[in-house]
Order: structure tokens, then sequence, then C-alpha cells
């Protein structure tokens, strides 16, 4: 049975009370009670938490200085009771999860009313981010697989880096070795450098190495999808767009037996919600994830104040989905400082102030010189680099853009 004490002990956290006192009714817990919980409002002005000594004292002496003996005495009691109180660990999670639900199902219902009458604000994407945030919160589905296993030898294959998939740039292998599962890659360069076409000579590398049961997704909302797979082919293949147009069976031919087709599945759209990338995962399990570009999926913007926080959501979410399902590789945009740069510091990606590169176990960004003869010269360089520590890792790589693909000097 859930007691007004029980309500009070967990309200003396602050942001339980931010966020729950406005779901709690005066008959649910009492005349006492209730003037406690509105008071805490006035006390929380000044103070971040409650020590209910000290909050008995304001309560009794300046809050309500004129309550006759009997009235103070009956508050005194429940202070006393208050300053030793401990609820049972059951009784807590339980009203916790009472006033989460409560929580939810409110924000739930304003969202949906505001769509029934045509707010241009919100959309059934934000209905749905609120209910995975619900599951979420509350542990509703608990997965064995994220129990950490117990077995030394199997916790040393897991985090190896000569396990899992090899890259097919001979740099990459040297610089991050193998990646796996939990494992969170961001690729970056300014405008036209060629982030995609490093994509599209991996990929099909990497759906080379996956089972049966396994793909390659790539989301894309950068070009032209059409253009997009297309140059996957070209990598695939080793033939310009000009080469397949003169022998299209040849083209035919090459990608059909390249092992990869039906592998790597494209989704391309202008815009991507985080609900449609979790239905992708159900329906193609994946053994390696792609996003092109990272920074414009939707599904924060009504949960954030502004666009750094909203950026800091998006790359959190890149990062469980590498824990969850398999390693990602995301790419990000250079700011305009990096135009002509051979070598692409990570203080020049877009927003690179805000938090969300803690979030990256590598980030790898891709320079072009202006230097004359240096037009298929690229610039690989790691400044963060979690997978084997090499940091500052630079080399020169030649790219064949007509192909899609890169190879050594």
């Amino acid at each position: 049975m859930i007691s007004s004490l029980d309500i009070l002990y967990i309200l003396s956290d602050i942001e339980n009370y931010e966020r729950f006192s406005p779901h709690i009714k005066e008959h649910l817990v009492g005349n006492e009670a209730w003037t406690i919980i509105q008071d805490m409002s006035n006390y929380y002005d000044k103070h971040s938490e409650i020590d209910w000594e000290q909050f008995s004292q304001w309560f009794l002496l300046v809050k309500h200085s004129i309550f006759n003996p009997s009235k103070a005495e009956i508050y005194k009691r429940i202070f006393e009771k208050l300053s030793t109180y401990t609820p049972d660990e059951a009784i807590e999670d339980d009203l916790i999860e009472h006033f989460v639900t409560k929580d939810y199902a409110t924000k739930i219902a304003e969202t949906s009313l505001a769509i029934v009458e045509g707010s241009a604000d919100y959309e059934m994407e934000d209905v749905s981010a609120l209910m995975l945030d619900f599951d979420t919160e509350l542990n509703r589905s608990v997965d064995l697989e994220e129990i950490v296993i117990d077995d030394p030898l199997e916790i040393l294959k897991s985090v190896s880096v000569k396990t899992g998939l090899e890259w097919r740039l001979p740099e990459l292998n040297q610089a991050l070795g193998k990646i796996n599962k939990g494992d969170f890659l961001v690729f970056a360069s300014y405008s036209g450098a060629g982030k995609t076409t490093m994509l599209a000579n991996e990929a099909w590398n990497f759906a080379k190495q996956l089972p049966d049961d396994k793909y390659v997704l790539w989301f894309n909302n950068e070009e032209r999808g059409e253009k997009v797979r297309a140059r996957i082919m070209s990598s695939i293949t080793n033939m310009s767009h000009g080469e397949a147009e003169s022998a299209p069976l040849s083209w035919k031919e090459r990608y059909e037996s390249s092992g990869v087709s039906g592998k790597i599945i494209v989704k391309d759209a202008g815009v991507i919600f985080t609900n449609e990338v979790d239905r992708l995962i159900k329906k193609y399990p994946p053994g390696l994830i792609i996003i092109d570009q990272l920074y414009k999926i939707h599904g924060f913007s009504k949960k954030s104040e502004n666009e750094v926080t909203r950026l800091g959501m998006v790359y959190n979410w890149g990062r469980e989905l590498a824990k969850l399902h398999a390693p990602v590789i995301a790419t990000h945009q250079a700011d305009g400082s990096a135009a002509g740069q051979l070598y692409v510091e990570m203080n020049q990606l877009h927003m690179s102030k805000v938090a969300l590169q803690g979030e990256m176990d590598a980030v790898v960004t891709i320079g072009k010189s202006l230097a004359p003869g240096y037009e298929n010269v690229r610039g690989l360089y790691t400044p963060k680099n979690k997978l084997t520590g090499k940091e500052s890792f630079k080399a020169e790589i030649l790219i064949d853009p007509e192909r899609a693909r890169y190879r050594s000097p």
C-alpha cells in the first residue's frame, strides 16, 4: 500500500518533484501532505534538495508560524517520520512507475490532441518517440544480450580488433583495426571530398564478410538514391558510368557474381525518422549500419530545446544503435574552414563545440588539397580513435571518383 510518506519521500528529489508533482491530486494524499507538497515548490525556489529537519524549521517557523500548537504538532510528527523514513524498495519502484506512466500518458495525450487539432508542431512520429522513451525508461524489454558475459576469453574476443569486419582500404585497417558490434565511427569531410565514395568503397567489402542472414543497411538522406546506388555498383564492378553504358551486360554480370547482390539495402529519403530506421532493422537484421548524414536524422526536434540539444540526442541515438545491433558508420559535414585542406581537424566539424564527440569511438576525416597534382589525392586522418588508440594517424590515399574506389598510392 502506497502511503503519503512514500509520495513525500519520492518528491524530496527535486527532479522527481518537478516532473511528478503536477500529477498529484489532493484527495490522493490528504490535507497535511497536500500542504507540504504545495510548499515544497517555494522551498525548491531557493534550495536544490530537501533535508527534512531543515525543511521542518522553515515550514513551521517561517511559512506557517500562525499554526496553533496542536496543528503544528501534527506536522512535526510527519517531519520526524520523514527524517528517518526509507520506503520499501518495491513500493518505491511501483510509485515511480505509476508517476512515469502518468507523465508519459499526459505527454502523449497532449501531443495527440495537438495533431488532431492540426498543429504543425507535432507529428505521429512524436507519439512513437514518446512510447519508445516510455518503454526505455521503465526497462520493459530486457534483452539477455545486454547482460555482459563473464567469460574472459569471450570478453577478449568481443573487444579485439583482430576479429570483426575488415576494411578494404589497408590504411583503415592499419588505423582502426576490424570493427564490431558496439563500434560507432564517423567519417567527416568538406562537401565533395569523397565521403560517399568512401562508404561505397567499404560497404560492399563489408557485405561480403557478413553471414547470409545479415545485411548492410544504408540510410541515405544526402544525394539522390539512384545516384548513390549507381556509385555502390560502380565500386562493386570496378566500372565507371561510361564503361557501364558501353557494356551493360558486363556491368550486370559483374554485379550479380560479386556475392553481394541484395546484401546492401539502401533507404533513400530526404527526411528519415528514427522509427523508419527501427522498422528496417527489424526487417533486414544488420551486420553494419551506414547513415549518410547522421545529423539530418529526424525524431528529436520536438523533444529538444535547440539544435545543440537535438544533435546531442541524435549522436547518443547513433551510439545506442551500435550497441544494440551492429557497428555504425555515419558521416558528418566539415565546415567551410576545411575547404582545400588535406588534413581536417575535429574542431572543423559542423557544430564541433557540441558535446557529441564523446559518443564516437573514432572520427575519420577526409581532406582534399587544392594544390596542383593533388586532384585525386585525399588526406586520411584520425583525430580521435578509441578503437586502436592510433590518434593522429595520417596517410595520403588515392580516389578514383569514376569507379567510386579508393586505393593506396
